[in-house]
């Protein structure tokens, strides 16, 4: 089992409407979240932050928990039965670059979260999207003020 980190990066409109970013992979151009290996001597959020960065332009402010995780095969499926395990942070983007590392090795592209549910062809991270709904929905519920306020 290998470890990995991933980031979700969304951003909300005024209408209060979420919209999350996804990049292209390199190999087979399927939308998935920027992820990757955890760095030596980084904490997997600041790898998922990183990878955002790195894959998609993004800077913002990442969540201290994983919102979930999530599992592929290594290597594209292969028959050795080797899986990834990928932590996914919530990634609220603050700053959009023009300019980024891996600009000519994949696309990005905002979806709203129905979008990304049918672009998304791994069944994996159509659960993580789904999580993270679920996740955003408890958030804006915690962060109300109480009667008692």
């Amino acid at each position: 089992m290998t470890l990995q980190s991933a980031a979700i990066p969304y951003r909300i409109d005024e209408a209060g409407e979420v919209a999350l970013l996804l990049v292209s992979s390199r190999t087979q151009g399927r939308w998935i979240f920027p992820k990757g290996k955890i760095g030596n001597r980084m904490i997997p959020r600041r790898s998922a932050e990183r990878e955002a960065f790195e894959e998609a332009g993004v800077l913002g402010r990442i969540g201290r928990e994983p919102v979930g995780s999530y599992r592929q095969p290594i290597g594209g499926g292969t028959d050795r039965g080797e899986v990834l395990v990928v932590h996914a942070f919530a990634l609220r983007v603050t700053d959009e670059l023009d300019v980024w590392q891996e600009m000519h090795q994949r696309q990005r592209k905002w979806f709203t979260i129905k979008e990304a549910l049918r672009a998304v062809r791994d069944p994996e991270i159509k659960k993580m999207i789904r999580k993270f709904r679920s996740y955003l929905k408890q958030s804006a519920r915690s962060e109300m003020p109480s009667a008692a306020d």
